[in-house]
């Protein structure tokens, strides 16, 4: 259960929801450009882009990243796809599902690059460890103009267009594009009144205009209403777009206890973040610590040949006036 958007709004943004029934164990990570990236069965990449993002505490030179962003501005995050990921048994000459994001944002500047990777990447069925399992995934890869989303299936690895720079699980990435549809309607204006042509018709209050706007936290719905706030979103002049993603991202959170799964454990939103090509940056929050925190791509680092870890505040930060 997660969402990722891309926000085109004053220059562009990438942002992701991690939603879990378990606090993620994880870090702001920076891997440079000589930090070698050994693939189980695929070439090294002894230099490549810098990149930027979540990774997952496990010892071990390959980094597990979650979501990132690289030098040239490319995002990749990957979200749950389970029932529908489809990952060829018995698949080993290929690229394992954790080190898709790592050879994307190593060898790729843009989206199209990234599609071209694509077409010859075979994945496997290989788990980072006997300790960590294989992860049921598909892809959100946004750059500075457009969107695409990868889809592991079992007729094959799909990659289709996202102009909705949306992506959030199940079902497929067709079916969420052709549900919304369904919701054409709806517009953060007034309504027209169309049921009867009488001028004693009137709205009672604002926010008619989006009235059937989905409010429950299932994929479908979550997709709908992240489209919905992308496109009519308005950031007001002088405050921040960072600001803006994080307001989106909060309308399709999960609040503890309002999502339980079939054992009973709540599935909740971890963390959120949020990528800023312009400076190179990662802003991000967690459940317990809505006081915004970052770590900035720098030059040095990139330069480097070591992975650079920075640890994320978690407990609550509040900013007392008096």
């Amino acid at each position: 259960m997660c969402t990722s958007i891309a926000y085109r709004d004053g220059g562009v943004f990438f942002g992701r929801n991690m939603d879990l029934d378990y606090h993620f164990d994880g870090r702001i990570s920076v891997t440079p450009r000589n930090f070698p990236l050994i693939f189980r069965d695929f070439s090294t990449l002894d230099e490549h882009y810098g990149f930027i993002g979540m990774t997952a505490r496990i010892n071990g030179g390959f980094p597990l990243y979650c979501e990132g962003m690289n030098e040239k501005g490319l995002y990749m995050a990957g979200l749950d796809f389970v029932g529908n990921a489809h990952y060829p048994s018995g698949t080993t000459a290929g690229v394992a599902p954790f080190e898709l994001i790592p050879l994307i944002l190593g060898e790729c500047a843009s989206v199209d690059e990234a599609r071209c990777v694509l077409s010859g990447v075979t994945l496997s069925d290989t788990p980072y460890s006997e300790e960590v399992s294989l992860t049921p995934l598909h892809w959100h890869i946004a750059d500075r103009e457009k969107s695409i989303v990868v889809e592991p299936l079992a007729d094959g690895m799909k990659i289709y267009n996202n102009p909705a720079d949306v992506l959030t699980n199940n079902p497929p990435f067709d079916f969420q594009m052709n549900n919304l549809c369904m919701y054409m309607n709806l517009t953060p204006t007034e309504p027209l009144g169309k049921l009867a042509k009488k001028p004693w018709l009137t709205t009672f209050g604002k926010g008619l205009g989006s009235f059937g706007l989905p409010g429950d936290f299932s994929p479908p719905s979550r997709f709908v209403r992240a489209v919905y706030m992308l496109s009519s979103s308005q950031t007001e002049e002088g405050t921040s777009h960072i600001s803006q993603v994080f307001r989106i991202l909060d309308n399709v959170a999960m609040v503890r206890g309002s999502v339980l799964t079939a054992s009973g454990k709540c599935n909740f939103t971890d963390y959120s973040c949020c990528f800023s090509p312009a400076d190179m940056a990662c802003y991000i929050k967690t459940y317990g610590n809505g006081r915004l925190s970052a770590a900035t791509m720098t030059e040095e680092m990139l330069r480097g040949d070591e992975i650079r870890h920075f640890e994320i505040p978690r407990q609550e930060d509040i900013f007392r006036l008096a």
